[in-house]
């Protein structure tokens, strides 16, 4: 009695739809004044988040990766571009005298800035349109799997397929 309820058991778990990884939701893509807003659900996706959710998609999660790359030095000269000409036009309004070659320095560095940012809105666009495209490729072959146990001309048999 003991193994034929080890076998049933056996049976019903092996014949269940189970599924290893649930398929991802869809990154929505919204067009903004300075590029493009990602989100999931409703909720606001930073890039760090990108990243965490393309890993499944090696090609998208590449792709992703370099574009936070390029996100990040075009904030890095942004921030001190911002810095370098906040900092001369702060002086002038608090009287004092303000070094106007900082604030050219700055403006070169946020003009540099603008074109990276373009690279990443691009390239992260790119990634997500991937990531979405390999999303429906899953929702394809999901539920294709098969579990069969009968009978053949040489004896009795289990078939899964998938």
């Amino acid at each position: 009695m003991n193994r034929f309820l080890i076998a049933l058991i056996f049976l019903f778990v092996v014949s269940l739809d189970l599924h290893s990884q649930s398929v991802s939701k869809r990154i929505d893509i919204e067009k903004v004044f300075a590029g493009h807003r990602f989100s999931q659900d409703g909720h606001k996706l930073s890039a760090d988040e990108m990243v965490m959710l393309m890993r499944e998609n090696k090609e998208a999660y590449a792709i992703m990766r370099a574009a936070k790359s390029t996100s990040t030095i075009a904030s890095i000269l942004g921030g001190a571009g911002g810095f370098l000409i906040g900092y001369p036009v702060g002086s002038h309004i608090a009287g004092g005298e303000p070094n106007w070659a900082m604030a050219g320095i700055g403006a070169g560095l946020f003009v540099v800035s603008i074109p990276i940012s373009i690279k990443f809105n691009r390239l992260s666009k790119n990634a997500v349109d991937l990531y979405n495209a390999g999303l429906y490729e899953a929702k394809l072959r999901q539920g294709k799997t098969e579990f069969l146990l009968g009978s053949t001309t040489n004896g009795h048999g289990v078939a899964l397929n998938f």
